[in-house]
C-alpha cells in the first residue's frame, strides 16, 4: 500500500509493512535529499495523506536502510500509536475494524501524532 507523503518538507513515497516491528527510511532517499542523520537514524515531520485523512507525526531517531520498496516504510510502531489516536483512520487504511495483531515493537519511533479526518 503506497501513500503520498512529505517527509521534512520534502515529497517522499511511502509504504505499510504490518510485520515489520519499526518504520524504516530508504538510504537512497536520505543521500538524495541532502538531509543529514545522527549514528544512521533520522528525525523530521512526516504527513501522510490517505483517503479517509491526514496524518501527521513527528518521526524521531528512525533507522536508514537499504533496499527499501519506498522512500519510508512505515512499520507496526506507526499503526500502534495511531490505533490508539486515530482508531477511525488505521480501520480505513486496513479496510477492517478488527485490530490487527501487530507485532512487539522494542520502542517507540514516534511520539506525537495529530489525524485530521477528511
Amino acid at each position: 500500500m503506497l501513500f503520498s507523503a512529505t517527509f521534512c518538507a520534502l515529497s517522499v513515497s511511502v509504504s505499510l509493512d504490518t510485520k515489520l516491528t519499526a518504520s524504516r527510511v530508504s538510504l537512497v532517499w536520505v543521500i538524495n535529499s541532502g538531509l543529514s542523520t545522527c549514528d544512521s537514524k533520522i528525525s523530521g515531520p512526516l504527513v501522510v495523506e490517505t483517503e479517509e485523512g491526514r496524518v501527521s507525526v513527528s518521526l524521531h531517531s528512525v533507522p536508514v536502510a537499504a533496499s527499501l520498496p519506498s522512500d519510508i516504510v512505515l512499520g507496526s510502531d506507526w499503526l500502534r500509536l495511531l490505533q490508539d489516536k486515530c482508531p477511525r483512520l488505521v480501520s480505513a487504511i486496513l479496510g477492517s475494524p478488527a485490530r490487527p495483531a501487530l507485532p512487539h515493537s522494542p520502542g517507540k519511533v514516534i511520539f506525537f501524532c495529530l489525524c485530521l479526518y477528511s
